[in-house]
């Protein structure tokens, strides 16, 4: 399952002498993770109990989480049974708005700026799967924008933070570190300059 996803798991304690169920019993639930957790249980009275996961108590990591679920009533045999529960990250997606006056072919991917000019892109990073309740935005992420072109090596380059998912990159033709290469100069190059973003939020692919 996704992180963030809640639900009842059904576990049935069965009289085969009888062939009905044992309302009733006693019942031990333990959730074995990074974080050992003690899930409520709710016993329907006909033998049938319901027990409550919530994954937002447990990390999504790469690794197997336990339930064992205990069983015990006078005058019947005991029963344990458990079941593993994979957690894995929230899907998410990142989208890309830039000034179509800059885009080539329609495309925001790919912008053609004038020396001298400065543009801002925005970049939308989104929830895409609702395990946890929720759809959209997703703030407060940790961000990493860097430059690389051919008039200097790499840069590091900040975003800015505007609410709702929405981050913001100025990219400004006027930094003299833009052009470290040849002197500060603003020089026109056929290569490409390359801006590469990450980002990164708890429990979130």
């Amino acid at each position: 399952v996704c992180w963030g996803w809640t639900g009842n798991l059904t576990f049935i304690y069965w009289d085969i002498t009888k062939d009905e169920g044992i309302p009733g019993a006693n019942v031990t639930c333990h959730l074995w993770s990074s974080i050992p957790q003690s899930p409520e249980f709710f016993d329907l009275g006909n033998g049938t109990y319901l027990v409550e996961v919530n994954t937002t108590y447990l990390w999504a990591l790469p690794i197997r989480c336990y339930l064992i679920v205990s069983f015990d009533k006078t005058g019947f045999e005991d029963q344990e049974v458990g079941t593993s529960i994979m957690v894995f990250p929230v899907p998410t997606e990142l989208v890309v708005f830039s000034p179509e006056v800059n885009q080539i072919n329609e495309n925001p991917y790919h912008l053609m700026v004038p020396i001298g000019d400065m543009i801002d892109l925005q970049f939308s990073y989104n929830d895409t799967e609702d395990s946890d309740g929720y759809v959209g935005g997703l703030e407060g992420a940790q961000t990493n924008a860097r430059i690389v072109g051919p008039t200097l090596v790499e840069q590091y380059i900040a975003l800015t933070d505007l609410g709702g998912g929405y981050y913001n990159l100025t990219f400004d033709t006027t930094e003299d570190w833009l052009y470290e290469s040849v002197g500060g100069i603003p020089t026109s190059h056929n290569l490409p300059y390359l801006i590469y973003v990450e980002f990164t939020l708890e429990n979130r692919m």
